[in-house]
């Protein structure tokens, strides 16, 4: 404190603060309010700080750290189930469109193209640095969240996500490469 009242603290600091001091009593509470996933409680409340954390002070000021990042954290919860819905919708419509009733449509010329995409994707990932290729194999191919990737690399959640888009974006630029060509 000074002579001229109590010092002001930046947003930055609360947040810091609040992270140290109740982030796994917080994901605890995600998690008894909300499930376990999907999506992840401890990655939402993870989004949810990082969002926190980038909010510009030259905006309107947060008056309580926990009801903001309780409504961030509703929101992404909901912003994943709305996905999550689309996505199993999207799945539906492809079987429909590509698929008989009985489910198998396996043509020698769709088992020799998954072929050729399957080796497209396996030279690509030979190519990753190993960061990259070990968060994509862990998250897209074992299942795994983005948080035990990380735990699992010894790396960042953050830096694990990173990994994970790069090697993404990298795999489907390849496969629309090739799709091009034919």
């Amino acid at each position: 404190m000074n002579s001229l009242g109590p010092e002001k603290r930046s947003s930055r600091d609360v947040v810091v603060e609040f992270y140290r001091d109740h982030f796994h009593r917080f994901v605890a509470d995600l998690r008894s309010k909300f499930g376990s996933g999907p999506p992840d409680p401890e990655d939402v409340a993870q989004q949810a700080i990082e969002k926190l954390l980038s909010h510009n002070e030259t905006q309107e000021p947060i008056r309580s750290v926990n009801a903001y990042l309780w409504m961030m954290c509703r929101n992404i919860i909901v912003s994943e189930i709305r996905s999550q819905k689309s996505s199993k919708q999207r799945d539906l419509d492809y079987a429909k469109h590509n698929y008989d009733p009985q489910g198998s449509v396996l043509s020698p010329e769709r088992v020799l193209a998954s072929r050729e995409h399957i080796a497209l994707v396996e030279a690509t990932l030979a190519r990753m640095s190993d960061k990259c290729r070990e968060s994509f194999t862990l998250v897209r191919v074992h299942g795994l969240t983005q948080t035990e990737a990380a735990r699992k690399l010894g790396i960042s959640r953050t830096a694990a996500r990173k990994h994970l888009i790069k090697a993404t974006q990298e795999i489907l630029s390849v496969l629309l490469d090739d799709q091009k060509t034919q």
